[in-house]
């Protein structure tokens, strides 16, 4: 597992408050039941613990999160976009 999915596993699971398994192909809303405003405050705690904003997000970068694995994509190339500018 890579170190950003692993970060993003721990915070799914810190916003659920519970120890469950989660794959990358969980689907957020369907079978995490996370609503939107939990998802924005894991959103926020993730983009503050890899050096990276949420405001850097567009909303369509947003809406187009389905998966677990769709925010460790994202995440990964804003991380990658962050790296290549310094």
């Amino acid at each position: 597992m890579s170190d950003i999915l692993n970060i993003v596993v721990d915070n799914l699971k810190l916003q659920l408050d519970k120890d469950i398994t989660i794959t990358p192909e969980m689907h957020i809303k369907e079978n995490l039941a996370i609503p939107s405003i939990k998802l924005v405050a894991f959103l926020t705690t993730v983009t503050d613990q890899l050096g990276i904003s949420i405001m850097d997000f567009s909303d369509y970068e947003l809406l187009r999160l389905k998966t677990v694995q769709d925010i460790t994509d994202l995440l990964t190339s804003k991380v990658q976009d962050r790296n290549e500018n310094e």
